[in-house]
């Protein structure tokens, strides 16, 4: 083996040991995708579902023709509606094709109606308007007078007296009769309380008779279960007329004061 060989050898050895081998070229990397057009800025609005959306006006509100995109991308086709109610309608490019603003909201509140004034108060009721008696009446009232018997022209007087009063003062009869009635009624009700204060009273003094009548009625019980003794001075027979004329006294006593509670239970007429 001649020394080239040997070197050759001995490299290879080396190469060996240390697995060295030669580095594979760089992989060429594939051609980026092209990038989406950009979508210039615009307006932002909210949907209902909370999705921002931004729309490229070309006025103050969206109109056909303006441009919508969601996430820098175009809109798909379809509905999309506003958090306000209204709607807009796309396009597969993002174009509104349609808008549909919501109904607007009048404030306006209805008049309130008008209150009716309040009426007046009523007006007293007026007097009866007095019968006026023409010249002819009581002429005819007169000829009637004056025909008939004695008995018979008293009788018209009265009635044409009554009806000459009743046509002059009517109204005031009739207040008259009135007052008197108010007066009697008043008079009767006073008349009804003092009574009922008389007996309210005469009550008082029955519950106090009463209670004096039984404190005696006690104290005649007492007297008559006392037992008594006569005089020491008095002999046998003194002695029972003693006892006899104190328990003839001491039951004249009890009969009075009996009779006095029958008179004071016993309601007065």
């Amino acid at each position: 083996m001649n020394a080239k060989e040997k070197a050759k050898e001995l490299l290879a050895k080396i190469k060996a040991a240390f697995d060295v081998t030669p580095a594979a070229p760089p992989a060429t990397p594939p051609p980026a995708a092209p990038a989406p057009p950009a979508v210039p800025d615009g307006t932002v609005f909210t949907l209902q579902d909370g999705t921002q959306i931004s729309i490229v006006m070309t006025g103050d509100i969206p109109a056909v023709g303006d441009k919508v995109s969601i996430n820098a991308l175009p809109a798909p086709a379809g509905d999309l509606v506003l958090a306000d109610g209204s709607i807009i309608t796309c396009d597969a490019s993002g174009a509104i094709t349609a808008y549909t603003p919501i109904a607007p909201v009048t404030t306006d509140v209805p008049a309130k109606a008008a209150t009716p004034p309040t009426p007046p108060p009523a007006a007293p009721p007026m007097p009866p308007a007095k019968q006026q008696v023409t010249a002819a009446q009581m002429a005819d009232m007169m000829t009637k007078f004056a025909v008939g018997t004695p008995e018979e022209r008293l009788t018209n007087l009265e009635l044409i007296s009554k009806a000459l009063m009743q046509s002059e003062f009517g109204w005031q009869i009739m207040e008259q009769q009135r007052l008197a009635d108010t007066n009697a009624a008043i008079a009767i009700y006073n008349t009804l309380k003092m009574e009922s204060q008389k007996i309210t009273d005469q009550k008082e003094v029955i519950d106090r008779h009463e209670k004096t009548i039984k404190d005696l009625f006690e104290l005649v019980e007492i007297l008559v279960n006392e037992p008594g003794s006569a005089p020491k001075t008095l002999n046998d027979g003194k002695k029972e007329k003693f006892l006899d004329k104190k328990e003839a006294n001491l039951q004249r006593l009890a009969d009075a004061f009996k009779k006095m509670k029958k008179e004071a239970h016993t309601e007065p007429a």
